[in-house]
């Protein structure tokens, strides 16, 4: 080994152990257990998810009817209109 490396071992040799209080782990072991009581189950999380989506889904599909209705309104004032026959007749007889 160089002298820079030995030097930095023997001024890691000096450093001291640290004491923690006794009470240190229960109070990190609380602070888990609160963090764990927090948060949201998986089960409601996919429960919000379903209900999202069902809800996306029907209001897209109420849109798109109500749009297929006025389509379909409109259509029916552009024949009343322009008076065309919407029969298969030709001719009057």
């Amino acid at each position: 080994m160089n002298t820079e490396e030995n030097e930095m071992f023997e001024e890691l040799k000096n450093i001291q152990k640290v004491e923690s209080s006794a009470t240190l782990f229960s109070k990190i072991e609380t602070r888990i257990k609160e963090e764990k009581n927090n948060s949201i189950s998986m089960s409601k999380l996919m429960a919000a998810s379903v209900v999202l989506l069902l809800l996306i889904s029907s209001n897209a599909f109420i849109v798109r009817n109500q749009l297929k209705q006025k389509r379909t309104t409109n259509q029916n004032e552009l024949v009343e209109a322009f008076d065309i026959n919407t029969t298969n007749q030709l001719y009057n007889e």
